[in-house]
């Protein structure tokens, strides 16, 4: 064992002799190399020059010091450390993200040529290294140097646990991005706990992994527990930076996000202000950082029906991002979706489709005219189409898109999914309900594969497929589709049901379904206690003289009809009548549809009169409309 040892020893001299005349006969010589003590005064020059913007003359100092140590010291100080870290970051404010990713790996290089190569400063160059590849897009691989680093780390005798922490931290967040939230969840609780028995409950640092944690719960769902975090992240930084501090503006903006996810828009407003005057102070007006509120504040005012409000700051948003980012970045063009969106709400078309053409002209150019980015404009463009009833106009751009997501996202994704089914609504608006169903069919069986099974979003889809069953059932006599479409139906309400709860308004149009499929099929009773069930759950969301009552109070009026119910059917209409015509107008064709109802019902009855009277009027507003 000792001889084990001292073999060991000799070997590690070996490799410093050997990298030290390596230094000596390939690295420039210096007359005078700087002593220890003048190493501040060589790091202050470096840090103003990267403070003034002058990165290149930075560069050039960074590497002569570089080239000093090397020479001086070897590769196992931390002069070099430091400065490898200095040049990574340097390269990386050039936007040289090749050059970036060299001094990291020089240094991890340098540190897995000793003999035991698992100690602090290999795990510190993996972890630059790591960050290179993330700030790249590849988290792939940053994901495999930090859990490497990760396991150093842990492995080191006496591990310094804030680097442990910081590790961890990294991960956690390269996970998060890659939207793996629960895996990330656990990795930011241990580096919160490591930092709290180090540094106590209240300092600084803790307000970041706080945050962090925050955003790993609420994007879980877990919204209650994200604004307690968050509410302590605020406190922590409210007592430790000063009142105009730009990291206390982030903390306001991520508290603000869980407030309006949970519809709190009056208290979300006012922090996403605060936020906004903030960065604006800090930053300057046009800073990249304060389009984050800009954008925030535009969705508020426009789900509060402030239009105008809305839309100028959406436009000051996307005009910093513009700027800041280039026309082709992804937050431009999803800032040009949502200025269109807000377009689209206060019925302003034209320019709507402008900013689609728009983007897609840019995207096009930009990323090529295959790219799946160019799908998803060539989605909104067919969309809007749909809107203006231009059915013609809007397939070939669903056709389009359909065929570069195949080929460039493969047959099970998302995208494609939602291309699917935006194609088959289009067909079963034209009434091609064949080819609807397959398109709804394969959308649904992807989103089965791509999506949580309680996902609210798949029982939407299996709601859409589920209806266009009951359609080839009515229409077509296809009465073995009736079973699979209850089957959906049923299996739409239990997931809405467990998300939403059992009496949220997004329940009724599935229970309507369900009920009308039932009823074809004469299951009445049924039936009726399913319209009976949506009636109830419209009425208390939405006031007893809503629209949204008039499709269950006629169905529960045609059904009580059929079983001979007159007595109960007449209330029936009479309200789905009287709350039509409040809605729609006194001479629009649903009111013509229920007169004429109405007025079977009172013939059969005996009451001769008064069904001629709504007959006639029935036929009147018909005639106008034909």
């Amino acid at each position: 064992m000792r001889l084990s040892r001292l073999c060991q020893d000799v070997i590690t001299r070996m490799w410093t002799r050997l990298r030290r005349l390596a230094a000596a006969l390939f690295l420039p010589r210096h007359s005078s190399i700087p002593p220890v003590s003048q190493w501040p005064a060589a790091y202050k020059r470096i840090d103003s020059l990267r403070e003034q913007g002058r990165y290149e003359e930075a560069v050039v100092q960074a590497e002569e010091a570089l080239s000093w140590a090397l020479v001086k010291y070897g590769p196992d100080e931390e002069i070099v450390d430091n400065l490898l870290d200095t040049l990574a970051v340097l390269r990386q404010l050039q936007g040289n993200v090749v050059e970036a990713e060299m001094p990291p790996r020089r240094a991890l290089a340098m540190k897995e040529q000793v003999p035991a190569p698992e100690h602090g400063k290999s795990a510190a160059a993996l972890s630059l290294l790591a960050e290179t590849r993330r700030s790249q897009g590849d988290v792939a691989e940053a994901e495999t140097f930090l859990r490497r680093a990760v396991v150093i780390r842990e492995k080191t005798p006496n591990p310094e646990v804030r680097q442990l922490a910081g590790n961890l931290t990294q991960l956690a967040m390269v996970l998060q991005q890659q939207g793996r939230q629960e895996e990330a969840e656990p990795l930011f609780r241990r580096a919160l706990a490591i930092r709290e028995r180090d540094l106590g409950p209240e300092h600084g640092d803790l307000a970041t992994i706080l945050t962090l944690l925050a955003e790993a719960r609420r994007s879980q769902g877990g919204v209650d527990e994200a604004e307690v975090l968050l509410r302590r992240a605020l406190t922590i930084r409210e007592k430790t930076l000063d009142p105009e501090d730009p990291k206390l503006a982030g903390v306001f903006i991520h508290l603000a996000a869980v407030l309006q996810q949970q519809e709190r828009l009056g208290e979300a407003e006012p922090l996403f202000q605060r936020a906004l005057a903030i960065r604006e102070k800090a930053l300057g007006p046009a800073h990249l950082e304060v389009a984050t509120p800009l954008a925030s504040l535009a969705i508020i005012k426009h789900e509060q029906g402030e239009a105008v409000e809305a839309e100028a700051f959406m436009r000051r948003a996307l005009a910093i991002r513009e700027r800041a980012l280039g026309l082709g970045h992804p937050d431009v063009i999803e800032d040009r979706y949502a200025l269109a969106g807000l377009y689209l709400d206060q019925g302003k078309t034209d320019e709507t489709e402008a900013l689609y053409r728009h983007a897609l002209e840019v995207m096009e150019r930009a990323l090529g005219p295959e790219h799946s980015e160019v799908a998803t404009c060539l989605n909104a463009l067919a969309a809007l189409h749909r809107r203006q009833d231009r059915n013609a106009a809007a397939e070939p751009l669903y056709r389009r898109a359909l065929a570069i997501q195949e080929e460039a996202l493969g047959p099970v994704h998302r995208d494609l999914a939602n291309t699917l089914i935006n194609l088959a609504t289009l067909k079963r608006a034209q009434g091609d309900l064949a080819e609807a169903e397959t398109l709804l069919r394969r959308g649904v069986a992807i989103e089965e594969r791509v999506l949580d099974p309680g996902d609210p979003a798949l029982a939407e889809d299996m709601c859409l497929l589920g209806e266009v069953l009951s359609l080839l059932v009515s229409r077509h006599g296809a009465q073995d589709r009736a079973a699979e479409a209850e089957a959906l139906f049923r299996r739409a309400l239990a997931i809405r049901e467990k998300a939403l709860g059992p009496t949220h308004h997004d329940l009724a149009t599935v229970l309507i379904q369900l009920g009308a499929l039932l009823q074809r099929q004469q299951r009445l009773a049924e039936a009726a206690a399913l319209y009976r069930r949506a009636l109830a759950i419209r009425e208390a969301a939405l006031g007893p003289e809503h629209f949204g009552l008039a499709i269950p109070l006629t169905n529960l009026a045609l059904l009580k009809h059929r079983q001979g119910a007159s007595d109960e059917a007449e209330p029936f209409y009479r309200r789905a009548l009287a709350i039509s015509e409040t809605a729609l107008g006194p001479d629009h064709p649903r009111v013509a549809q229920i007169l004429e109802q109405y007025a079977t019902l009172l013939h059969q009855a005996g009451r001769h009169d008064e069904a001629q009277a709504l007959t006639t009027r029935g036929v009147g507003i018909s005639k106008h409309y034909q």
